[in-house]
């Protein structure tokens, strides 16, 4: 009896103990809470936020959270983009005609006027073509590193390569055909530059963002007939132009010889609707200290970093013409970053709001015809300047008939001198 007694006064203790502590733990839990709402008090008086750090009983508080930069950023998606109708995918294609292509074999150049024989140009430009002929019906088409005109031009660092220098434009399901034509007009020379083609695209790229900015803008004017509405539905009505993402395909044996300019070029393509494929095609008479275009990627780590998206890539063409996937996964590889791409230029660069953009592939033409008489008038009206500055001989009436009569294939004034005879050809390599 005597144990059984003791037992029972422990228990009782026990439990006035364990009550004891309950409410000296919901004391303290009340001073923790009573703290908390003082922290609360001088949350004004910080430019972040703090945020109190209990326990897991939430008894005692340890420690302050402080949260600073709080940013809520908006993630772009390519399905929406295409959806709202604000992009749209412009391919352009850059062939490399030098003497780069030479092998000095029975085969004795990469490119070859015979439709029969094995191609690699040819592979690429089915490739481009198969690839966006859903996505886009016209393709910008020019080349580089040979005479527009045989014989008789010096070597062109850009010239059109639908010999038409009013209209680079080419249906894309006629890439192969424009591709041959092209080869049968010019006469393969050196040296190899680079920075002409990237500074076209360049161009191109920058006149597209301008317009779709500035759209932008417009569209948060007010609108008389709408009562003074702004925002999206001021300018639902109107028709504007869509955002052209251009891609650039650079086909080439790799030999550049203005590396230095070339990546002059590059580092304006930071900040706009830009990305760029090399490939290399392989050449087995080059050897590893002629090919340039490998170490542009390498130079252009820092620019990545700085706009935040990668906007170059070389690909080799032994590693694009896979054999197990075939022609069909080297499409895919020319393809699959470029939603993942036009993505980190939204969220990067691009300021944008929803609006709605009528846009159809009729008025994209149109639009990429404007650019380029934009750039024709622009050359014209340079023909005209050094005409009365520097007295020259040839006038802007000259060179509009030589354009006109699919003479003039390049934006070029030593080319019409030589074409108008006012000058003679002189041999650079």
């Amino acid at each position: 009896k005597q144990a059984q007694f003791t037992n029972l006064k422990d228990a009782k203790k026990s439990k006035q103990g364990s009550l004891y502590n309950r409410k000296r733990s919901r004391a303290n839990s009340n001073l923790s809470l009573e703290n908390a709402k003082e922290e609360d008090e001088n949350l004004n008086d910080f430019t972040g936020y703090k945020l109190p750090l209990f326990n897991a009983d939430r008894t005692r508080q340890i420690g302050v959270i402080s949260l600073k930069q709080i940013r809520c950023k908006r993630r772009t998606s390519f399905l929406d983009l295409i959806a709202h109708q604000m992009l749209e995918l412009v391919p352009m294609v850059a062939i490399d005609y030098s003497m780069g292509n030479l092998t000095f074999d029975d085969r004795k150049c990469l490119h070859s006027i015979n439709e029969d024989n094995p191609s690699e140009y040819r592979d690429l430009m089915s490739m481009v073509s198969k690839a966006y002929k859903q996505m886009s019906p016209s393709t910008l088409f020019y080349g580089f590193g040979a005479n527009s005109v045989p014989h008789i031009t010096e070597v062109s660092d850009l010239f059109s390569g639908t010999g038409d220098l009013l209209s680079p434009i080419v249906m894309t399901d006629h890439l192969e055909a424009a591709y041959y034509q092209c080869l049968k007009m010019v006469e393969i020379n050196l040296p190899v530059h680079f920075s002409s083609v990237l500074a076209k695209a360049i161009e191109f790229a920058s006149q597209s963002q301008n317009q779709f900015l500035k759209d932008q803008e417009l569209s948060g004017f007010p609108d008389a007939s709408r009562g003074g509405e702004t925002g999206p539905l001021a300018n639902q009505q109107e028709t504007k132009s869509a955002l052209s993402y251009f891609v650039l395909y650079v086909f080439c044996t790799g030999i550049i010889d203005d590396v230095q300019e070339s990546i002059q070029q590059l580092a304006r393509v930071v900040c706009l609707p830009l990305s760029i494929y090399v490939i290399q095609l392989r050449n087995e008479n080059l050897r590893g200290d002629d090919i340039d275009v490998s170490v542009l990627e390498q130079k252009c780590k820092f620019l990545f970093e700085k706009g935040n998206r990668k906007f170059l890539k070389v690909i080799q063409y032994k590693d694009l013409m896979n054999q197990q996937q075939g022609q069909s996964g080297a499409m895919r590889k020319l393809i699959q970053q470029i939603p993942f791409e036009v993505e980190q230029y939204f969220d990067s660069v691009a300021a944008h709001t929803e609006i709605r953009i009528q846009q159809n592939q009729v008025r994209k033409g149109l639009d990429l015809t404007r650019e380029v008489m934009r750039q024709k008038e622009e050359f014209l009206e340079k023909v005209e300047q050094l005409n009365e500055s520097e007295g020259l001989k040839v006038s802007r009436q000259d060179v509009e008939e030589l354009i006109q009569k699919f003479k003039l294939y390049e934006y070029n004034i030593e080319s019409a001198e030589i074409l108008l005879g006012l000058k003679k050809r002189v041999e650079k390599c």
